[in-house]
């Protein structure tokens, strides 16, 4: 738990947690039948989902606001193209 605390406290939590969603994101290209099709569809929810982890890392850090707000926009526009991809299908 003392580890658990100090990733939280340190700020480095959520940069464990994009570490291991590509890591969940390679394994599920992996063994997907269709490979190259998975990786497009989740591609931009990923990336949308490590910029926010991103944003909220340095945020807790206490980093400066411009890489908050630059995370934040890249999420932005992560999301959008991950909604634009699935409005297709």
């Amino acid at each position: 738990m003392n580890l658990l605390l100090t990733w939280v406290q340190s700020g480095w939590l959520p940069f464990g947690a994009v570490l291991f969603l590509w890591i969940e994101f390679a394994v599920l290209c992996r063994f997907s039948n269709a490979p190259g099709e998975r990786f497009k569809l989740l591609l931009a929810n990923v990336l949308a989902g490590s910029c926010l982890m991103a944003a909220l890392g340095f945020a807790l850090r206490g980093e400066a606001l411009f890489l908050v707000l630059l995370f934040l926009s890249l999420a932005l526009i992560a999301h959008i193209w991950d909604l634009v991809t699935r409005l297709r299908v």
